[in-house]
């Protein structure tokens, strides 16, 4: 008795599985073409008619008809394409971003910087690699460009993911307000960065990035004085740039 209530119910559950299914009427032709709509009027010697999505309405001979068939409508929606998520290989990045520092008395200096990275991505949580940019201190009157080597990654793999990044490397000078005088001398210096921020993830191979950090570099600068006579003195003045960095970009 359980054994036949069991079966009449999994049958009513699948009955109404069926029917909770939006079915459309399929129509196979013999020429291999498949006409699915609904069936307005089907006679068995004659015609058969068919509305299509749209609203347009097709008739055929029933002698074109191979066999007519009900079936799930099928679905006209595209799949969500994931996101996507490098895992190895190539890497490329470039940011643009601004570089900010409180000086006594002088307020809030700005400077801006651009930079891009090549590199390999071992896995999502590390990559390596190299680049070049171009650091301008607005106070300063000053342009650098320094060459650097990163590590970073990511520290999850999902559409929004914090990432790290150190760098390390050295900065020429290329212009300075009174580098055209012969009483002045610039030299670069050891520079290096550290960050963090985040990375958002499109469904495309590019993901755009996010980011803060603390940068610092070394140059010195040197004063040549001379007298009438000949004879003069140096004046050697270092200087240690330490600047709150703030920029965004891309990466794939």
């Amino acid at each position: 008795m359980k054994l036949r209530l069991a079966i009449v119910f999994s049958f009513l559950l699948l009955t109404l599985a069926v029917s909770a299914q939006k079915l459309e009427d399929v129509v196979y032709l013999k020429n291999g073409s498949v006409i699915r709509g609904t069936i307005l009027e089907q006679q068995p010697e004659g015609n058969i008619k068919i509305s299509i999505m749209g609203g347009s309405v097709l008739v055929y001979k029933m002698e074109e008809v191979d066999r007519i068939v009900k079936e799930e409508v099928l679905s006209t929606s595209k799949p969500k394409k994931d996101i996507f998520i490098h895992h190895r290989g190539f890497l490329h990045q470039t940011q643009l971003g601004t570089m900010m520092a409180s000086k006594d008395g002088y307020g809030l200096q700005a400077g801006f910087n651009l930079q891009t990275v090549n590199g390999y991505r071992v896995f999502p949580q590390l990559y390596v690699g190299a680049g070049v940019g171009l650091d301008i201190y607005k106070y300063y009157q000053e342009t650098y460009l320094p060459v650097f080597f990163r590590i970073g990654g990511e520290a999850i793999k999902k559409r929004i993911s914090p990432h790290y990044f150190a760098s390390v490397g050295y900065s020429w000078i290329l212009n300075a307000a009174d580098m055209e005088y012969d009483y002045a001398t610039y030299k670069g210096g050891i520079m290096y960065e550290a960050g963090i921020g985040m990375t958002v993830h499109t469904r495309s191979k590019i993901s755009w990035l996010l980011s803060l950090g603390y940068k610092a570099h070394y140059s010195e600068k040197t004063y040549n004085y001379y007298y009438i006579e000949g004879d003069g003195y140096s004046n050697i003045m270092s200087r240690n740039y330490q600047r709150i960095t703030i920029s965004t970009g891309f990466q794939f």
